[in-house]
């Protein structure tokens, strides 16, 4: 399975280069251009190209498409947008307006008919037929961060809150899997392969799954095994900050499209900031694949960074280790704020089995008094009794508890499964719940926790039927997508899961990558509605 960052930004490279695969000669010029893109496509772009490399293919300027812009008519414009009703009128607009020589309109997903009949009209109406040069369904809807990593457009349309709030109408959960759907089938056209789906019953995995089966219908080799996993198979991951490098940047400096942005001084509270540093009132920061540092060290525990830093600029801090008890850790005023303190205790929940109810009592009090909006444990209570319940009889059905049921066994069974979680702070070897899932659909285990999982073949005509021949051997390659939001920490676990055997290789990817505040944001909105 090739590096899908790779392969979207070969693309990008050529549909800037008026949709001509870029020759392995440089000694023609380029062909002078305008690219226009409205914000999604600027996310698709932006960690792949530099402004540097943009030049390099002719890109002169780069503009937002619903930004006020000039004409200028002797300049071909090649646009990358995603196929919405606005987007459409706007280029209509511009086809009106005679902005530019020619039109190279490039759509990040399947245009439908309607609106493609819509810029017809225009071009028609402004006499600019012959100005338009190519129309293209690019299949680009997914935002690629590493190698081994992509993002999809759905994002807060398909958050964990968005997807299990209680008001939420049939018409929203629509969107939301329909928009993830078509993001996983770009994916897949883009890496030209077809996979197999595995994914557990009764949620927004299973819908998903469904429909992104409804579209993978060809027949490619080397098929890859996709794992659509729900983001309440591990409640725990997302709270948590994790002691790797690249973690911890995303949870705590915003690190957005491989881009983080510091204030003067840096985060915290910077020793002696240089006068240049002073001067200047935030500097942004490009973390991407020319990065030698970041990317040795992206998955390395903070201390092992530190002194990789002491190394390279003979200056580093340390700070001192301790352990108390999640009581003491409570009360004390010191010990950071009231959303680490609640983040700290719904792991401390999550991870255990049995909790008597005064203590739970105790450190309800203790929380209040720490100033802890009480909303997200409120939720994540009613969700862990569910679990339970669902888990108790020995026959569960399928329907909504399947996926609830089957977190529970996992917990039943001395609650290491879900502490792999909390392991995970310190030490690098454990899988998490994710990981461990995937392991068994990749090694055909076929253990409890994944026996009722659903069985997608779009190579088949009846690919979901229960009686169909199913692959019998191991799989080497495999996507895991997480619906309802992922995090670094679960990344890096997965992939140096596929590491760790020669020849396999796994990609991760989510609807959005979340940090520990905006997860457990999500889950005091749950609560505050329940």
């Amino acid at each position: 399975m090739a590096a899908v960052r790779e392969k979207q930004a070969a693309a990008v490279r050529r549909f800037l280069n008026m949709n001509v695969p870029v020759g392995k000669s440089a000694s023609s010029e380029p062909v002078w251009k305008v690219l226009v893109y409205d914000r999604a496509g600027q996310d698709v772009i932006s960690p792949l190209l530099n402004v540097r490399e943009l030049r390099e293919l002719g890109v002169t300027l780069h503009l937002l498409l619903h930004s006020e812009r000039d004409a200028i008519p002797d300049v071909p414009a090649v646009y990358l947008v995603a196929p919405s009703s606005e987007n459409v009128e706007r280029i209509c607009q511009d086809l009106r307006g005679h902005l530019y020589d020619s039109y190279h309109f490039n759509f990040l997903s399947a245009v439908p008919r309607g609106q493609l009949e819509e810029m017809a009209g225009a071009a028609l109406q402004a006499g600019a037929v012959n100005r338009v040069s190519k129309v293209f369904d690019q299949h680009l809807d997914f935002v690629c961060l590493e190698d081994d990593l992509f993002v999809l457009r759905a994002r807060h349309a398909a958050s964990f809150h968005e997807l299990n709030r209680a008001d939420a109408r049939d018409s929203d959960i629509a969107v939301a899997t329909d928009t993830m759907a078509d993001g996983l089938f770009c994916f897949f056209v883009t890496l030209g392969a077809v996979p197999i789906i595995r994914c557990p019953r009764g949620n927004a995995a299973e819908m998903v799954a469904e429909k992104l089966d409804k579209r993978l219908r060809e027949n490619l080799r080397d098929r890859p095994l996709l794992f659509l996993a729900d983001r309440a198979v591990d409640l725990a991951n997302p709270l948590h900050h994790s002691w790797t490098y690249q973690a911890l940047v995303h949870d705590t400096m915003d690190l957005q499209l491989n881009r983080v942005t510091l204030p003067d001084g840096g985060p915290g509270r910077a020793e002696v900031p240089s006068a240049r540093a002073r001067a200047r009132s935030r500097t942004t920061y490009d973390l991407g694949q020319n990065d030698r540092f970041w990317q040795q060290h992206k998955f390395s525990l903070f201390p092992e960074v530190a002194d990789a830093i002491q190394q390279e600029l003979d200056s580093s801090w340390q700070k001192p280790v301790w352990e108390k008890p999640i009581s003491d850790i409570v009360e004390d005023p010191e010990a950071g704020k009231a959303e680490d303190k609640m983040r700290l205790f719904i792991i401390y929940y999550l991870s255990n089995l049995y909790i008597p109810e005064a203590e739970l009592e105790q450190l309800e009090q203790s929380l209040r008094l720490a100033g802890c909006d009480p909303a997200p444990f409120r939720y994540i209570r009613r969700w862990k009794s569910l679990s339970q319940k669902a888990a108790a009889p020995s026959t569960c059905g399928g329907g909504g508890t399947s996926t609830i049921g089957m977190f529970s066994r996992l917990v039943n069974t001395g609650s290491q499964f879900v502490m792999e979680g909390v392991k995970n702070l310190v030490l690098k070897k454990h899988k998490l719940p994710i990981t461990y899932l995937l392991d068994n659909l990749m090694e055909m285990k076929g253990g409890p926790e994944t026996e009722k999982f659903r069985y997608f073949d779009p190579k088949l005509i009846h690919g979901n039927e229960p009686n169909i021949s199913r692959a019998k051997t191991p799989f080497q390659e495999a996507v895991v997508v997480v619906v309802g939001g992922g995090t670094y920490t679960e990344y890096q676990n997965v992939v140096e899961y596929g590491r760790s055997k020669p020849g396999r290789r796994v990609v991760y990817g989510c609807s959005d990558l979340v940090t520990s505040e905006q997860f457990l944001a999500q889950l005091a909105r749950l609560g505050a509605d329940a």
